[in-house]
């Protein structure tokens, strides 16, 4: 990840899964290279969300108190879905600190990547119940500092589904805003 940067850049906790891939699978969907029946839970969940987001806003205007009472009810459930999807992550998925930009990401690898190689990526989010599949572009891969047994690898994503580089998006920008108001607190 170069100097010049035109995207927001967050510090997130996530699920990181990854296959290496061939430069010609890259014409697929990059969630046809994993397990994709875990995740089914966070896409109806980000799906709903989506769609009740409009009605919600409308309900406010009439009734702020009502409002406010599902509000805190789709917390609730986000709190359950951030359960379940974390409880169905196994030992092979390194929980991990990472960078996450709408345009790359770097992360902690089990093997070292080479330079110029592909990858499907699967990332699930701790801090919501959001799931995103994508292919990215290996751009530096160095051993770790912290972890030996690991490799810092920097990537640069190319999307195929624009849903999930939508919803990436807007979680990039929600936990930026985030992260500002804790520091002005």
């Amino acid at each position: 990840m170069d100097e010049q940067r035109q995207y927001f850049r967050i510090n997130d906790t996530a699920w990181v899964d990854y296959r290496p891939i061939k430069h010609s699978q890259l014409s697929g969907s990059a969630a046809a290279h994993f397990n994709t029946t875990d995740c089914e839970l966070a896409s109806d969940l980000q799906r709903l969300d989506g769609e009740s987001s409009a009605q919600l806003r409308v309900l406010a205007e009439r009734d702020a108190e009502l409002a406010s009472y599902l509000r805190i009810q789709s917390q609730k459930i986000d709190l359950l879905a951030r359960a379940v999807i974390g409880s169905q992550q196994n030992d092979n998925k390194l929980l991990q600190n990472i960078i996450l930009s709408e345009a790359g990401m770097q992360f902690l690898a089990g093997e070292q990547l080479k330079l110029g190689q592909w990858i499907a990526v699967r990332i699930v989010l701790e801090s919501e119940p959001l799931v995103f599949h994508c292919f990215a572009e290996v751009l530096s891969c160095e051993p770790s500092a912290d972890n030996a047994s690991h490799w810092q690898v920097n990537s640069e994503f190319g999307w195929r589904d624009e849903h999930d580089r939508d919803a990436l998006a807007g979680h990039v920008l929600r936990e930026q805003a985030k992260q500002r108001r804790l520091l002005k607190a």
